[in-house]
């Protein structure tokens, strides 16, 4: 009898876990549904970007052959404008990069989160498995002992 109740026990703490497990696999799972979709948008954002870094670097680049072309005609204001409008464009470039670069990161994590989730769900499946083997015992002993007294 003590230990019909100790496997009921055992078997009460095993549910518990696995409702646990299951609102924590739920949670994880909508977690990385979230950071998909926040990746794919980040992605299309990126490829925008990257078509605008190259288009800032072409006109960069035509900007600063223009000015060396021009630069024995332009006063020195001028020379300035343009140096500024090549070091504006520079900082966006730079900036577009750190952008990038949190995109990276961004999917390192969902990368863990989705190795998190099938973890979670590997255990899950052990508990589950362990908690039906417990039951099946359980019923055993009921079977083998069921006129003993209590």
């Amino acid at each position: 009898y003590n230990l019909i109740k100790e496997l009921q026990q055992k078997e009460f703490e095993e549910i518990a876990l696995h409702e646990h497990l299951m609102r924590k696999a739920a949670i994880q799972k909508s977690e990385t549904n979230r950071l998909q979709q926040e990746l794919l948008a980040t992605k299309a954002a990126a490829e925008k970007r990257d078509r605008e870094y190259e288009q800032i670097q072409k006109q960069a680049a035509l900007n600063e052959s223009k000015l060396r072309k021009q630069s024995s005609q332009k006063s020195e204001e001028e020379q300035l404008a343009a140096k500024a409008a090549a070091s504006q464009q520079d900082r966006e470039l730079r900036q577009k990069k750190a952008e990038a670069a949190r995109k990276e990161r961004l999917l390192r994590e969902l990368s863990a989160q989705k190795f998190e989730t099938n973890r979670l769900q590997e255990e899950l499946l052990a508990t589950k498995a362990a908690a039906e083997k417990r039951d099946r015992e359980i019923e055993q002993m009921q079977k083998k002992s069921p006129g003993d007294p209590q």
